[in-house]
């Protein structure tokens, strides 16, 4: 019962609290989350915890590449969604704005509020996810489990976390400041932090088709 309160309570924060997260708990979260299942016990992946100093500089540069409209060169690239995925995202993102007031029409608030995601949400710590370039992509099926291992163990210190690929969609940065290899593909970042309840874009919670929907059911 607590592992489903957790999966259904949690939610992706996307505004934080300048507290800083002890290094202790960032430590146990990546400790107790590389427990994941992997393909063979595999276990292709790699993390860099980022904060303080280096995370300003991080976040600098890349709202800097933003801004100069730079084309992204992320390793993955998003799928172009179509039918009812577009549809769901699409509401998603209304949803979102409306919560925070932003009208479609705004668009120096929409681009503002771009510049806050390649800011990891102004999280005080983010987590960049990599995997061995040689594994990759199968080794994506990993990545996710161990992911949501990290979102949930940081729940339990109520930390908030957002999986985000907006953060990563300029890998030279991340490679250059973070001294990551060329044999490693980066996933995606996660923004950590402790949530901050004021805002209101922390009290939108994403919906669910009903699960019965994504089911076939094969039984004698």
């Amino acid at each position: 019962m607590e592992i489903i309160d957790a999966v259904t309570t949690r939610k992706s924060i996307r505004a934080y609290t300048q507290e800083a997260i002890p290094k202790h708990i960032l430590e146990d979260i990546v400790r107790t989350s590389i427990h994941a299942p992997s393909s063979s016990n595999s276990q292709p992946w790699s993390f860099v915890v980022i904060s303080g100093r280096p995370m300003d500089e991080l976040k600098q540069a890349l709202v800097q590449r933003a801004q100069s409209n730079a084309a992204a060169t992320a390793d993955f690239e998003l799928p172009n969604l179509s039918g009812i995925y577009r549809e769901r995202r699409s509401k998603f993102m209304g949803q979102m704005y409306d919560c925070m007031g932003i009208s479609r029409e705004d668009e120096k608030k929409r681009q503002l509020w771009w510049e806050k995601m390649i800011r990891f949400f102004d999280a005080p710590a983010g987590i960049i996810i990599c995997l061995e370039r040689a594994l990759a992509p199968w080794a994506l099926v990993d990545a996710g489990m161990v992911i949501q291992n990290i979102t949930l163990v940081a729940h339990s210190y109520g930390l908030g976390t957002c999986i985000m690929y907006r953060v990563v969609v300029y890998p030279d940065i991340l490679r250059d400041l973070c001294n990551i290899p060329q044999s490693k593909v980066i996933v995606c970042g996660i923004s950590i932090g402790y949530p901050d309840m004021t805002s209101p874009v922390n009290q939108f919670r994403t919906e669910r088709d009903p699960w019965d929907e994504f089911i076939t059911w094969v039984t004698s």
